[in-house]
């Protein structure tokens, strides 16, 4: 049994070194942080998949594995019917082009991340931290619309008191039936499209959670003029995510 422990939480990075830096630097003010975690979409769909990873590493970060990860190893799941052709084949496209920015092979790396990782401080009181659900990362997040049933339903056997998620980019929380729901995300490329990199804070102590959300800013046209000068494929979705004036063609 933990007496405290703090875990810094963040997802869909989507290789926006610039936004992750930002978060890495405000974590910095935080005091005690135990573990941090990556709750997939890491490297992949962006500009600087190599200084990502090289932060990453070098904070001993931990990994849960994302629907992009299942993308460059080739596992679309029930993306793939989601995904026209043209879609599918743009986003091979770029998953060939970021494993090409790297020294390692990361397809084997992405191979030993799980899908959900689980943090124990007492009996009851699990954390468990997934990409979007506990046995499958390419579903739709927990809602607070949805019944009790279709939440149950993502969660699984997860078993969690605080079940932990990011894939869809907006940060928020709600509590149902006694478990609290925390989305993450994102680093980069939030729904509202501002300059804003969101992380979480998730601190026991005194027999119970305490959770703190936190958006940062960053510099956006730093990362703008990286990706232009990118020659990333297929960047245009990335440029207009991150509050660029218009897609590219």
């Amino acid at each position: 049994m933990s007496e405290y422990l703090k875990i810094a939480i963040f997802s869909d990075i989507h290789a926006n070194a610039v936004a992750l830096e930002a978060v890495l630097e405000d974590l910095q003010k935080q005091s005690d942080i135990d573990y941090l975690v990556a709750a997939g979409d890491i490297i992949t769909d962006g500009t600087l998949p190599r200084e990502t990873w090289k932060m990453l590493q070098e904070m001993k970060c931990r990994y849960v594995r994302g629907n992009h990860e299942d993308f460059m190893i080739g596992n679309f799941g029930v993306s793939r019917a989601r995904l026209s052709d043209e879609v599918y084949q743009s986003i091979c496209h770029v998953n060939t082009w970021t494993a090409a920015q790297l020294d390692f092979d990361i397809r084997a790396i992405i191979s030993e991340m799980p899908m959900h990782l689980r943090f124990s401080p007492a009996p009851g009181h699990d954390l468990v931290v997934v990409h979007s659900n506990f046995d499958d990362c390419h579903r739709f997040v927990p809602q607070p619309y949805l019944s009790d049933e279709e939440l149950q339903d993502k969660r699984g056997e997860a078993g969690a008191e605080v079940f932990v998620f990011g894939h869809y980019h907006e940060n928020f929380r709600f509590e149902r039936a006694g478990v609290t729901y925390a989305n993450v995300a994102s680093v980069s490329a939030p729904v509202d499209r501002k300059p804003l990199a969101a992380y979480s804070l998730f601190s026991w102590r005194r027999n119970h959670w305490e959770i703190e959300q936190h958006r940062v800013p960053y510099d956006v046209q730093r990362y703008i003029q990286m990706t232009l000068a990118s020659d990333m494929p297929e960047k245009g979705w990335q440029l207009y995510s991150v509050g660029h004036h218009q897609m590219l063609s």
